[in-house]
């Protein structure tokens, strides 16, 4: 029995085979190329505050001309306009999201200290802005804000965000501070609209 069971083995092997050599099957198949490129993010500022302000208190001490030169306590300057612009599609293909924040980098802290920003968003038009309305308005130090919870809306490529700015020396400035001049800078930071931080 045991010959008969291997002999039947031996012959389905060997029919197996044979009848694998005959078997033929058709086929097809199509290919998608698939190509990749990393989105580009490239914003600039304009505006007439695009390029830095001056500020420096009037020099009324002795000898001084006495000229309105510089800020005084209580005197609000401005508005100076600057505009996020995300570039064209050749250079920026993202949308975006910003902030805005402010650092001294020189000159009288105390004169910083007493800085107050009224920074208002609106429609760009030529001229100015309209439809303005605040989105930060406090301390210069503790200048901070978020254009996707300030403003609520993502920047395009080749489209503008424009903003007007307005300083004041706060009337809580005393004497000491005449004649004093401090020099900061405003940040402007941009990552793509899904970043769920700034850190990464």
């Amino acid at each position: 029995m045991k010959r008969v069971f291997a002999f039947l083995m031996v012959v389905g092997l060997v029919a197996l085979m044979v009848g694998s050599g005959f078997a033929a099957w058709f086929t097809d198949q199509e290919t998608v190329q698939n190509d990749f490129a990393a989105g580009l993010l490239n914003i600039d500022l304009t505006g007439s505050g695009s390029n830095g302000v001056t500020i420096a208190l009037p020099d009324t001490t002795a000898g001084g001309t006495g000229q309105q030169s510089g800020m005084a306590p209580g005197v609000t300057e401005g508005p100076y306009e600057i505009n996020v612009f995300n570039k064209p599609n050749n250079a920026s293909t993202l949308p975006v999201k910003y902030r805005f924040r402010a650092q001294r980098t020189g000159g009288s802290m105390a004169f910083f200290d007493k800085l107050w920003v009224k920074v208002q968003h609106g429609n760009c038009v030529e001229g100015g802005i309209s439809n303005k309305y605040v989105v930060y308005e406090g301390w210069l130090r503790n200048l901070y804000f978020d254009s996707s919870q300030a403003i609520s809306e993502q920047l395009d490529p080749n489209i503008s965000h424009c903003y007007e700015f307005l300083f004041t020396l706060h009337r809580s400035a005393e004497n000491d501070l005449q004649g004093a001049a401090v020099e900061f800078e405003l940040t402007v930071d941009a990552t793509q609209i899904d970043n769920p931080g700034w850190a990464e």
